[in-house]
Parts: C-alpha cells; structure tokens; sequence
C-alpha cells in the first residue's frame, strides 16, 4: 500500500498529513534565525520498529506568498 504522506513547515509551525487527513502537529521551539539553507538532506526515522519502505515521487516545494 502506499500512502501520500505531506509535510508542511511554515516558519515555527509544523505539519504532518497522512492520506489528506492531519496525522500530527507541533510548534518547533528551535526557529531558525537568518536565510532559509538551499540545500540539505532529508532523514526519514522510526524509533523502536522494525521498519522498510520505499519513497517515490518525493519533492520539495517553497510555500507562496499569499498562504503563509
């Protein structure tokens, strides 16, 4: 089964969406001060389970303007 999972992270606000539903959100305490980087990576983690997955169609876009 595959599940379309979306991450949303505009300024200190986070969310997650599983399947077009809220899944979970939080407030991150550590904002960033200064640019926003250009590049990266992205981690993906399970903690305490056994784990495998595969990831297609992954992509990153910036947020417009007038939705922020």
């Amino acid at each position: 089964r595959w599940y379309h999972i979306r991450i949303v992270k505009d300024g200190v606000h986070l969310q997650l969406g599983v399947d077009g539903r809220l899944a979970h959100e939080f407030t991150d305490p550590n904002d960033l001060k200064g640019p926003l980087p250009v590049g990266g990576k992205v981690g993906f983690r399970a903690i305490g389970a056994e784990v495998r997955m595969l990831v297609r169609g992954f992509k990153v876009t910036a947020l417009a303007e007038k939705a922020r």
